[in-house]
């Protein structure tokens, strides 16, 4: 079953994903970033490739979203999986993101909107006024060619700010844990022993302090 590592765009996403994959898929808790493809992203080509090799309208993607998932969960047999995503849980031509079928918990991370601005137009190379616009345009959508690369992925439906963060709030079918980019900073020890606990409800991940401290280093 999937657990999401769901957030907006520049709010300490890959830094969870950091922590995590040096945590889960480390002998020591040491960090190379060739661990990061053990959390990939989703939706992107390699989950829905086998669904079509026309990823240019979105709205037709969106029907493959669950199937393309329990795919995944078929092959994971059932286990415990991390996806990231940068998708609202939103509901495009009446296809749903994801579902309770596929869906085991969420760590969601949010930024304090302000910075997150400024960490927009620096990334993207904009001005404080574009990334506000940005941010609250309740149709946005990220795409590969305007907003990433090859290696990307598919085309994100983001809404703005507020529509994302509520989205993953309002979430029915599963256990949600919210990560604050701020306590990341602050005391990441604290906040990875936080995550840690949370998904020991649904894996059978092992509390190491020792380990926990290289991860963090």
């Amino acid at each position: 079953m999937i657990i999401w590592i769901a957030s907006y765009p520049k709010s300490g996403n890959t830094w969870v994903r950091s922590l995590l994959s040096a945590y889960l898929y480390s002998e020591d808790g040491n960090f190379n970033f060739n661990l990061l493809k053990k959390i990939l992203n989703f939706p992107s080509k390699k989950y829905l490739e086998h669904f079509t090799k026309d990823f240019s309208d979105l709205k037709k993607v969106s029907q493959y979203w669950i199937p393309a998932q329990e795919r995944i969960n078929l092959y994971n047999e059932n286990k415990s999986i991390f996806l990231k995503t940068h998708s609202a849980l939103c509901t495009l031509e009446n296809n749903q993101f994801t579902n309770k079928q596929n869906t085991q918990a969420v760590i969601y991370i949010v930024r304090d909107p302000r910075n997150v601005i400024t960490s927009i137009a620096n990334h993207y190379s904009m001005n404080i006024n574009e990334s506000y616009n940005f941010m609250i345009d309740s149709n946005r959508i990220l795409t590969a060619d305007k907003w990433g690369s090859d290696n990307f992925g598919i085309s994100d439906v983001l809404g703005s700010w507020s529509q994302h963060y509520k989205s993953w709030q309002n979430i029915k079918f599963a256990h949600i844990l919210n990560i604050k980019y701020e306590d990341l900073i602050s005391d990441t020890k604290k906040t990875c022993l936080e995550i840690i606990n949370f998904l020991q409800k649904f894996t059978n991940i092992k509390i190491n302090n020792k380990k926990i401290s290289k991860t963090i280093e």
